[in-house]
């Protein structure tokens, strides 16, 4: 059939305009923009995430703090993570203090005891006092931490139990104590064994 000459005038128009566009490029992701940009850029931007942070957790609404440290606590970021912690630990907030302890535990696959020596004992008393241990530190193997009951295992051996900012602690050879958040992120207290042996004892979390 032959087409009208109109038609055919219209369709090779179309043609020419088909070939002559330039073809549009596909939107750029906000995760390619962020590959792509330079390091400076990168770098920029994450030190501007960390101060955005940080003026949260030094603001006056004590609610907004602790949501905005629960967030930074499990931040994919290990920058985040560690600014959360730092800050966490040295609050004075006991909330703060208690929810960056429990976030630490709950990332440990294991924690060390540290007996520490005390008074003038000779080396001879100090090696018989920490006989029973296997020595001065205690590595609690396969950690773990109940979120919601604060009970703790190691490996399927229950071990104690976290309440805010305090630990009761059972090691396997039956050895008990209590441990209480200090400063620099260091647990202290003390562990007793058979109420005859006890030593002040310390668990370092950062």
């Amino acid at each position: 059939m032959i087409r009208p000459r109109f038609v055919q005038a219209a369709v090779l128009m179309m043609a020419t305009l088909s070939s002559a566009a330039p073809a549009q490029a596909a939107p750029t992701s906000p995760v390619l923009m962020l590959a792509q940009a330079s390091p400076e850029t990168r770098i920029r931007e994450a030190a501007g995430r960390l101060a955005a942070y940080r003026k949260l957790l030094e603001g006056q609404d004590a609610n907004l703090r602790l949501a905005a440290l629960s967030e930074m606590l499990t931040s994919p970021d290990a920058a985040v993570r560690e600014l959360a912690f730092k800050l966490g630990f040295a609050s004075a907030e006991s909330e703060m203090r208690s929810l960056s302890l429990r976030q630490r535990l709950i990332n440990a696959k294991l924690i060390v005891l540290e007996l520490e020596r005390e008074g003038s004992i000779s080396q001879q008393q100090w090696e018989k006092s920490i006989a029973p241990y296997g020595g001065a530190k205690i590595s609690l193997a396969s950690f773990s931490l109940d979120p919601v009951t604060g009970e703790m295992k190691s490996g399927s051996t229950q071990i104690g139990r976290l309440a805010g900012e305090e630990i009761d602690i059972r090691i396997p050879n039956g050895a008990v104590g209590k441990m209480r958040l200090g400063p620099n992120a260091t647990m202290v207290g003390r562990l007793s064994y058979n109420a005859e042996i006890s030593h002040p004892v310390r668990l370092v979390l950062q």
